[in-house]
């Protein structure tokens, strides 16, 4: 007696079928979205990085611009509270909430736009570079070797500086760069140091410190954020 076989109905078959292929689909949509996902969050990180150094780069720039400003001075702008000849006292910008102004991180970009100068930077980005230049200190001295005392150390508060008498000024720069997004901010501050010589002989200051050459450069400089 032969074994008989048992027909399956062609509609359980298919059903089979369909599903062993639907359970074997899923893991394979599940690896797809989460390669997606990686591409996307990936190309996300990219262009937040490549926005930053675009930041970053404009910052650069506008420390760089107003370094410049300052060597381009024959004689030391007056500091004033408003910050209107382009050097803000330091008492001129302690209005801005609690705190050192520069530490808080919340100033909003049209303070900047406001109180900052502005540096054409060449790109698309949301907001011009800026910078704003605090006088630190200032110390005004005669050039002539035989000045008294007195008259070599004048106070700190004078800004007329007289054909004979020589600057020594530290300033502060701290600049703001924006990338194409408003969100992308990058801060940097450096210190300057500048020495003002009069239009007077040569000799004469070469008696004083034994040289003419002015004294000028940074100093230091770091990121804030």
């Amino acid at each position: 007696c032969s074994a008989q076989r048992i027909p399956f109905p062609r509609s359980s078959i298919d059903g089979a079928a369909l599903l062993m292929c639907l359970v074997l689909l899923v893991p394979l949509l599940l690896l797809g979205a989460s390669a997606m996902e990686s591409a996307v969050l990936g190309e996300k990180m990219s262009s937040n990085t490549e926005d930053r150094s675009r930041a970053f780069h404009a910052a650069e720039m506008a420390i760089v611009s107003g370094e410049s400003w300052l060597r381009r001075q024959s004689l030391p702008p007056a500091a004033t509270e408003s910050g209107a000849l382009g050097v803000w006292s330091v008492e001129g910008l302690s209005h801005i909430g609690a705190g050192v102004w520069w530490q808080r991180r919340d100033t909003d970009l049209e303070w900047w736009a406001e109180n900052g100068i502005g540096v054409a930077t060449g790109d698309e980005l949301a907001q011009p570079a800026a910078f704003i230049i605090e006088q630190l200190a200032i110390h005004l001295y005669a050039i002539h070797p035989h000045a008294s005392q007195a008259e070599s150390s004048l106070s700190a508060s004078d800004h007329e500086v007289a054909e004979s008498q020589r600057a020594t000024v530290l300033y502060r720069l701290t600049a703001l760069g924006v990338g194409r997004r408003a969100s992308s901010r990058v801060r940097l501050q450096s210190t300057f140091l500048r020495e003002f010589v009069p239009s007077v002989s040569q000799g004469d200051v070469e008696a004083a410190d034994g040289n003419g050459a002015e004294i000028q450069g940074r100093l230091s400089w770091r990121q804030l954020d």
